[in-house]
């Protein structure tokens, strides 16, 4: 139950790291790559990767 869990929220994570990591891009793209909502967005996109990462670690 516990790995079902697991999976469950690694899948959740990476679809919100690649939504994420798309509308950084197109900001960056629209608004430039030092604008400060592509960089609030970036920082909340390190966020999920460093908890994606953990939950790859525990295994």
């Amino acid at each position: 139950m516990l790995l079902m869990s697991i999976i469950t929220e690694q899948r959740t994570l990476m679809t919100t790291i690649n939504l994420l990591r798309e509308e950084m891009i197109q900001t960056a793209i629209k608004e430039g790559f030092t604008s400060k909502k592509t960089l609030i967005l970036s920082q909340q996109l390190d966020e999920y990767i460093i908890q994606y990462q953990s939950l790859n670690t525990e295994d």
